[in-house]
């Protein structure tokens, strides 16, 4: 069942009990998981990432004006 506009679905209990046993079973998966160490935060991997472009795209901008010495020569 759906809920709808906030509402809670009507189930039996066995359904109740099954749905708080599956969340709990993954709940516990999550925390395995993350004790394992293989989750990361999210927050770290979006700076990680970020910083990363960050690097590659000063590493384009700055191509140009380490370059242009050495061209400069052949193209005169």
């Amino acid at each position: 069942a759906v809920p709808v506009d906030g509402a809670l679905p009507a189930m039996t209990l066995a359904e109740a009990i099954c749905a708080k046993e599956t969340w709990l079973a993954r709940l516990r998966e999550l925390e395995y998981e993350q004790k394992a160490g293989r989750l990361v935060e999210l927050e770290l991997a979006e700076r990680a990432v970020f910083d990363l472009c960050r690097t590659q795209r000063d590493s384009w901008l700055a191509w140009p004006t380490k370059v242009a010495p050495f061209l400069a020569p052949s193209l005169a």
